[in-house]
C-alpha cells in the first residue's frame, strides 16, 4: 500500500492540528510503496523539503495496508496503519509555516477512497492518497 510522512514541530509534543504532511507515495514503477520499501531490504529515504524551518521534529511515517480493507465483500474490516514516530533535527534557514492537521483525525476508516483492491493496480489508475495535502509553501525546490 502507500505511505504518508508528517512533521510536528517537538515543542508541541503532537498534540492538536500541528502535524503537516511532507511526502506521500503510492503505486509507481510497478509497485506500491510497501513494496518498494521491502525491496529495498526495509529502508525507505525521505527528503525534507528546504522550506521547513531548523529546529527538531517528530517524523511519523505511516504504511497503509490496503489488502486489509479487502477481507470481505463489504470492506468493513478497513486499512491497517503501520505507523512509527522519531524525532529529527532539521537546520537550513527554511520559513514555511505550514498547515497542521489533527492525528488522529486526518482519515475516516470508513472512507471509500481506502477500498480498492491494491493487488489489481496498475500503472495507468492513480490512486489518491486519503488525508491532507501538502501545504503549496513546502513545494519542493531542490
Amino acid at each position: 500500500g502507500p505511505c504518508t510522512f508528517y512533521l510536528s514541530d517537538t515543542k508541541t509534543k503532537g498534540k492538536g492540528a500541528v502535524w503537516f504532511p511532507i511526502e506521500k507515495e503510492s503505486f509507481g514503477g510497478g509497485l506500491w510503496c510497501s513494496e518498494n520499501i521491502k525491496k529495498n531490504g526495509y529502508k525507505h529515504g525521505v527528503v525534507i523539503p528546504k522550506e521547513v524551518p531548523p529546529g527538531t521534529y517528530y517524523l511519523r511515517t505511516e504504511i497503509i495496508d490496503l489488502d486489509s480493507s479487502i477481507g470481505d465483500e463489504d470492506f468493513t474490516k478497513g486499512p491497517h496503519f503501520y505507523v512509527n514516530c522519531m524525532a529529527i533535527t532539521v537546520t537550513g534557514s527554511g520559513k514555511a509555516s505550514p498547515k497542521g492537521y489533527k492525528i488522529p483525525g486526518i482519515y475516516n476508516n470508513a472512507e471509500s477512497k481506502f477500498k480498492v483492491d491494491a493487488s489489481s493496480a496498475t500503472e495507468g489508475a492513480k490512486f489518491v492518497i486519503p488525508g491532507p495535502v501538502m501545504d503549496a509553501s513546502l513545494a519542493f525546490k531542490l
